[in-house]
């Protein structure tokens, strides 16, 4: 794999790993010239078998062709010379790097969790993406946590991320087990997997802070006004965590322009006795960065979206391209207000768009007045925010738990797995579509009268499975990000909203 960089910033790009649809309403545009890409593919087929194509290939309407083809079928795992396929019989295709063992990988893709032809044949009209998926058990039912690096789209791109574990709880053997899943068409690649405990008294709680620490949260207060841009009061919404989230105006996100792409919303909070403080957010992203990576960035390139993968987002001028528009524009923009001015002092990056996020912002409190005025700033549309309160605030380092055990979905354990994902050194464990695993961790447990928070603590990238109608499409030019891209997207985002939203869990990838 390409060695990962520790650019600040850059692995936050997108609220990505998101949600693909296959629009009903707008057939795919077939291209009207064959598409050559150069990256090293894999091409997936319908029926569960594997193309190589490590000079790259050509996309035409009705099929795809390379030379050094080689057809690899799981699980007999045979391989013979090929020049290419039917584009009819094509599930996705990926880019993937050379430095990797090209038939183990390719059948972790596909076998890592005994993948079957069933879990295939629906992967075929999949509509529900989302990165690696994190579940615990809670009274016999599987609960969603959390979503691991979801802004981590290429090797380029991965960094520490750290999720809540809202529900998580020590089992009577002592142990935390997480169930981690692939339910989309994508390729993860985990290069680390551990649990952080943090023990606080019961009236607070804990949210991940910078690198190695965590923020604990005590004498929450919910704001005493919340109005947005337009002046409407938002604050039942903001009150408390009931999955009833705020959303911007459709008015608003129909008058951006390149000048203003923004909507706010304003909190009054009362002034506490201290002299810093934190904003504590529940959110999570929209689906309006679901259409900018694969509506403008993927589709909108056709089979060059491949290139722009494996090429573009492999070089660090791409990528500092992509991670200086990203750190100007995008993420939530916390500011205080000081003598009549708003004034910058943090800021939170996307999160995924399934599962909600807790996140704060340690603030400056004005040395007068009896309250304490808070903006969030945001592209428009771009988050749904669930509560919004000001916490007392001290700073803890958590424990890490690391890894003791994984075991497959039928109890078998699976130690190479574990030894891969037991610390970052860049041997990434390959999961493929549908595939699920169970970790075990053993936290010291709180001592008596104290509770215990954990984290999910992970690093790892994942690379997209460009679907077979956006390989048909005509390049629409090179991916650049900018105001006037960022505007298009929200076009775009408007004119889908209604159908992704309701859609949007109808039909993720079944892991058994």
């Amino acid at each position: 794999m390409l060695r990962s960089l520790p650019l600040l910033g850059l692995a936050l790009v997108l609220g990505g790993c998101v949600v693909l649809f296959h629009r009903a309403d707008v057939d795919p545009l077939a291209t009207t010239a064959p598409q050559q890409v150069t990256s090293p593919l894999r091409v997936h087929l319908t029926d569960g078998s594997v193309l190589l194509f490590p000079n790259g290939a050509v996309f035409a309407a009705d099929s795809v062709t390379g030379t050094g083809a080689t057809m690899l079928t799981v699980p007999a795992n045979e391989t013979t010379a090929v020049r290419g396929a039917p584009m009819d019989r094509v599930l996705g295709a990926e880019v993937y790097s050379t430095d990797t063992n090209v038939e183990s990988s390719v059948a972790a893709t596909l076998g890592a969790s005994a993948v079957s032809y069933v879990a295939i044949g629906v992967a075929a009209v999949v509509i529900f993406g989302s990165c690696p998926t994190v579940y615990v058990d809670s009274e016999g039912t599987p609960t969603l946590q959390a979503e691991l690096f979801s802004n981590s789209i290429a090797p380029l791109f991965e960094m520490r991320d750290r999720d809540v574990l809202p529900d998580a709880a020590l089992r009577a053997d002592g142990t935390l087990r997480l169930e981690i899943r692939n339910e989309a068409l994508e390729t993860h690649y985990l290069d680390d997997l551990a649990v952080e405990a943090v023990t606080h008294a019961p009236g607070e709680r804990a949210v991940p802070g910078e690198i190695g620490t965590a923020l604990v949260l005590g004498r929450e207060r919910a704001p005493l006004a919340a109005t947005d841009r337009t002046g409407r009061d938002v604050l039942p919404t903001l009150r408390d965590a009931d999955d009833r989230a705020y959303a911007t105006l459709d008015a608003v996100t129909a008058a951006v322009t390149e000048d203003d792409l923004t909507d706010t919303v304003t909190l009054t909070f009362p002034r506490p006795d201290a002299d810093s403080a934190a904003v504590a957010l529940r959110f999570r992203s929209s689906l309006l960065t679901t259409v900018l990576l694969y509506e403008h960035m993927l589709a909108g390139q056709g089979a060059r979206g491949l290139d722009w993968i494996g090429q573009d987002m492999a070089s660090i001028g791409s990528v500092a391209e992509f991670g200086d528009y990203y750190l100007r524009r995008l993420g939530l923009r916390v500011e205080v207000e000081e003598d009549g001015v708003f004034r910058e002092v943090g800021r939170v990056a996307e999160a995924g768009p399934i599962a909600w996020a807790e996140r704060a912002v340690v603030i400056p409190v004005p040395d007068e007045g009896e309250h304490v005025r808070v903006r969030l700033r945001f592209v428009a549309d771009g988050w749904r925010i669930d509560r919004a309160t000001l916490a007392e605030v001290r700073t803890v380092t958590p424990e890490r738990v690391p890894l003791a055990e994984v075991t497959a979905d039928d109890g078998a354990e699976m130690p190479a797995l574990a030894e891969q994902l037991a610390t970052t050194d860049l041997r990434h464990a390959v999961r493929g579509p549908g595939s699920v695993f169970h970790a075990a961790f053993r936290p010291t447990p709180a001592p008596d009268g104290q509770r215990q928070t954990f984290f999910v603590s992970s690093q790892g990238h994942y690379i997209e499975w460009m679907r077979p109608d956006w390989l048909r499409r005509p390049d629409q030019g090179r991916f650049v990000p900018n105001d006037s891209t960022m505007v298009s997207a929200i076009g775009t985002w408007r004119r889908l909203r209604a159908d992704y939203e309701a859609r949007f869990e109808s039909s993720m990838l079944p892991v058994r």
